[in-house]
């Protein structure tokens, strides 16, 4: 069976009936709370993507500087200006934005194909050339085609993660309802929980539960 994303069906069950799969706001909730996830690990996550499509801007980094007006990715020359110019110089390492790399299909880098042969990648989203050859210095240079994520039975933890903070959001006052509640017998119409303005990202709770998210295997560092 092919995994599919969190449905509103999902977040229904997960809140008890309290929030409907029928009701297009659930949905709404539980789109807010995939993209707030997916942006603190800095990726997609789950479930699986097949043949992703990125471009990224060449792996360069400035490495100094040198004398005269030079070329802003290429290094720099002498022009009797005597005027120090940043020079960017290449990297041999390439890092595709996932924890689950399962497959490349395709790079192309300044409009070449690369041949696959001719590289090395491994589960972590890192992708070197053989002898560590540089790659492009240009922006948006590399696009890459690739498989990758975690499965809907791997990243069950990520998935309840992303439900709690759903339920959570649908319940924060004036972030994004209200939507009825369900106490015992009675059914009520109005917010409940804490109030921290409207944006998500100001509530304490939301932090809290953000930080559960298993770091070493969901979460980009940044380098």
């Amino acid at each position: 069976m092919t995994d599919i994303d969190l449905q509103p069906a999902d977040l229904e069950q997960y809140t008890l009936g309290r929030l409907s799969a029928s009701d297009p706001r659930t949905q709404t909730i539980l789109s807010a709370a995939l993209q707030a996830v997916r942006s603190y690990c800095k990726w997609y996550v789950c479930p699986v993507v097949t043949d992703d499509v990125i471009t990224l801007d060449g792996p360069g980094h400035w490495g100094g500087y040198g004398v005269g007006m030079g070329s802003l990715y290429g290094g720099s020359y002498y022009n009797g200006t005597g005027t120090l110019v940043p020079r960017r110089v290449g990297s041999g390492t390439l890092f595709l934005p996932t924890k689950n790399l399962l497959s490349i299909t395709s790079i192309v880098e300044d409009g070449n194909p690369i041949d696959l042969s001719t590289v090395q990648w491994s589960r972590s989203g890192v992708v070197v050339k053989q002898a560590m050859l540089p790659w492009s210095t240009n922006l948006s240079s590399i696009t890459v085609t690739y498989t990758h994520g975690w499965s809907v039975a791997q990243a069950q933890d990520w998935r309840s993660l992303a439900l709690a903070i759903a339920d959570r959001m649908s319940m924060v006052r004036g972030l994004i309802g209200p939507f009825p509640t369900n106490i015992g017998p009675y059914r009520l119409g109005g917010f409940y929980g804490e109030s921290r303005g409207s944006l998500p990202n100001s509530a304490t709770w939301l932090d809290d539960l953000l930080a559960l998210i298993d770091m070493k295997r969901y979460v980009i560092q940044e380098i």
